[in-house]
């Protein structure tokens, strides 16, 4: 009973009293997501068309190739080497 209670307390205070993290931190977490999801979307919509156009030759390994560099660069952002 007292795990399941502190199992219970434990949820509770991590719904009630979410994490606090620095705006440096939050930045990092969500400067660039505009960005990210924006250009994702785009890859999406072009391979989209791609597929609409001939479902059984589709080739979107040139979009990825494409898309990646960009990808990258907004990716890198999330990662700090140590």
């Amino acid at each position: 009973m007292k795990t399941s209670h502190t199992w219970i307390r434990s949820g509770e205070d991590y719904c009630c009293y979410p994490c606090r993290i620095s705006e440096e931190d939050f930045e990092v977490l969500a400067g660039n997501l505009q960005l990210l999801v924006v250009h994702q979307r785009e890859v999406f919509d072009k391979m989209h068309e791609t597929v609409e156009r001939d479902v059984n030759n589709a080739k979107i390994g040139g979009i990825l190739l494409r898309a990646a560099p960009l990808l990258r660069q907004l990716l890198r952002f999330y990662w700090v080497p140590e």
